[in-house]
């Protein structure tokens, strides 16, 4: 490999702040890809770019208040114990779970645009539902309202190992049946030996992997055992503006060719696919 020793520079990657949380096998893998295309490249080559792409598809989504998410987590202990062990629906559990949102950027997007009505939506068209899965998570299922699904099995599978610890302790302080595990999306082989549920969440993953092309994303709605997916794709661009073409043309055309129907919704930032398989 061009004399470029991967572990040395997976160490140099994961100094950036924001990539610090990424397993090194995933950068490890980002390296392998790159000097597989490029075997000629040199040091400095592979780390602007592996570095960049890593940025652009997952660091750009991190904030500085990460670290505040343990304390959140141990306001909501505090106030389940006050409360007889139980946790109900009470304004100060929404607003603490209001700012544990806040530590990402896109869960704070969806604050912003409404979260409750998001989800009021999505009922609407899915109706009841006992399992859900979330793909490329974050710290989403915080989202979820703890009442409501007390009797939803949750899976969330992330490749950032610090959200998924934090997810772990955040559902058992919060008394719900999930858990949450690494894993990287384009390992279609264990995506397709995921469990199977009724719903699946995709928020914002799919223009990332666009880069393998639209042949990847394909294989991956495939693989995925769920009655529904829900695919959204951001309608602005990272630093605010609107996009000119908000409304994915060649997803539509994909998933209709695949003999699945869809719905669509609409909120500040993003649009939905409410895609339902047969």
């Amino acid at each position: 490999m061009n004399g470029i020793n991967v572990n040395e520079l997976t160490v140099k990657i994961k100094q950036k702040r924001t990539l610090r949380s990424l397993p090194d096998f995933f950068v490890r893998k980002e390296i392998a890809e790159y000097l597989g295309k490029h075997p000629d490249a040199g040091w400095r080559e592979v780390f602007k770019f592996v570095r960049r792409k890593l940025h652009e598809s997952y660091g750009a989504f991190q904030t500085r208040r990460k670290k505040k998410r343990y304390l959140y987590l141990e306001e909501l202990e505090i106030v389940k114990e006050e409360n007889g062990d139980k946790i109900t629906r009470d304004g100060v559990v929404e607003e603490i779970r209001e700012r544990i949102l806040r530590t990402s950027v896109s869960s704070r997007e969806r604050l912003e645009a409404d979260y409750k009505n998001l989800y009021s939506q999505i009922r609407s068209v899915v109706g009841k539902f006992h399992s859900i899965m979330d793909l490329g998570s974050g710290i989403n299922p915080v989202s979820f309202e703890p009442v409501e699904f007390r009797d939803v099995k949750i899976y969330s599978y992330d490749i950032d190992k610090n959200d998924t610890a934090f997810l772990n302790d955040y559902f058992k302080v919060m008394d719900l049946d999930g858990e949450a595990r690494v894993l990287d999306i384009h390992d279609l082989d264990r995506v397709g030996k995921l469990p199977q549920v009724d719903v699946c969440l995709l928020f914002k993953v799919i223009d990332p992997l666009e880069r393998r092309g639209h042949e990847f994303s394909e294989m991956l709605i495939e693989r995925i055992r769920a009655k529904y997916i829900i695919v959204s794709f951001a309608t602005k661009t990272i630093t605010r503006r609107a996009m000119n073409h908000p409304q994915r043309g060649w997803f539509e055309r994909m998933v209709t060719r695949l003999g699945m129907k869809f719905k669509t919704i609409r909120t500040k930032n993003e649009i939905y696919y409410l895609v339902k398989k047969t």
